[in-house]
């Protein structure tokens, strides 16, 4: 009998690590296991960095959280997903029968693009892919919106009239962010200048960093970053040397209390909505959306009082402007001197 319960006991070990093992498969940390049967949608996100990330990963987490709760949903995600690994990730959500899976970013694209011709009763969604087919969809918040928003506070704000730019990559969204941030800005102040760079990367922190000296050296006292662990490293370089910076995607001020003097603001729920409904109706497929200030899908978070109540008045005024309709930022995906 002893010789029996080892064997079994064994055994138990061995199908444990091969779990975990197969768990692991997908470079990431999965929500865990198949998703329940009831009836409801069914929708995945994949992301690229850590939902502990404070930013952009961590806006893509909370909405596919909030729709959860919104919309009756049954949600999971995997976080960490490297490029190499996302094919394994998004087989085994199709597999599993999940009824929309988000990729959230837009270096996933190519891969979802090949796997969606194997699973054409599952929809897709890429974050700034700009790529469509049959059941493939790209979803890209307005960040034109805010963008101008922030350039005018940096107009009201800086000292020095040099504001500053720094994203991942020269891709569509993160060109148009620029164009707005500048656009902002000159209708506060004509002749502020703004510095910009794209350092082709997402995550590396020290690149972030490095970047904004960079432009701080050269006068520039407000910044705007966007990235994952690059923004992290632009906003500890404004905190060393006492320059205001934009926080991305999420409120970021507990990152660097007194330093971000506000952070726009992402919410993919709207997306989710929007996307299920269309599933829906069957008009899924071949399109981007693109939602912003209007539809509660961006926005600017607090203050923390640091900004002046007459300056916070007149971004407020833009705000209900572009709302309204009567302000329209223009998507701009040019790069302009």
């Amino acid at each position: 009998m002893r010789g029996r319960k080892r064997t079994v006991t064994v055994l138990a070990l061995v199908v444990l690590a091969l779990t975990l093992v197969l768990g692991a498969g997908c470079g990431g940390r999965d929500s865990g296991g198949p998703a329940p049967s009831s009836g409801k949608p069914k929708v995945a996100m994949i992301l690229e960095g850590l939902i502990s990330d404070g930013g952009w990963n961590s806006a893509g987490y909370n909405s596919l959280m909030k729709a959860q709760k919104e919309l009756g949903i049954e949600v999971a995600y995997v976080e960490g997903v490297s490029v190499a690994n996302v094919e394994a990730a998004l087989r085994d959500f199709a597999d599993k029968g999940y009824d929309l899976i988000l990729a959230h970013s837009n270096v996933y694209t190519d891969t979802v693009l090949k796997v969606a011709k194997d699973y054409p009763k599952v929809h897709f969604a890429i974050s700034q892919g700009r790529k469509y087919d049959t059941n493939v969809v790209s979803y890209s918040s307005s960040v034109q919106d805010t963008a101008y928003l922030c350039g005018m506070l940096g107009a009201y704000m800086s000292k020095t009239g040099k504001l500053g730019f720094i994203s991942g990559m020269q891709i569509p969204s993160q060109v148009a962010a620029l164009n707005a941030y500048r656009e902002g800005a000159k209708a506060v102040k004509p002749d502020i200048q703004v510095i910009h760079s794209f350092p082709g990367v997402w995550n590396d922190t020290e690149k972030g960093r490095q970047a904004a000296l960079a432009q701080i050296e050269a006068g520039v006292d407000f910044l705007m970053p966007r990235g994952d662990g690059l923004a992290l490293g632009a906003i500890q370089a404004c905190k060393e040397k006492g320059v205001f910076a934009i926080g991305n995607a999420s409120d970021q001020w507990a990152v660097a209390p007194g330093t971000i003097i506000t952070s726009q603001l992402q919410d993919y729920s709207p997306y989710v909505k929007v996307m299920l409904d269309d599933i829906k109706a069957g008009k899924f497929g071949n399109r981007e959306y693109v939602l912003g200030l209007k539809e509660g899908a961006t926005g600017l978070s607090d203050y923390h009082g640091l900004v002046p109540a007459d300056v916070a008045e007149k971004i407020q005024a833009a705000v209900d402007k572009i709302k309204s309709g009567e302000l329209v930022i223009k998507e701009d995906t040019q790069m302009h001197q």
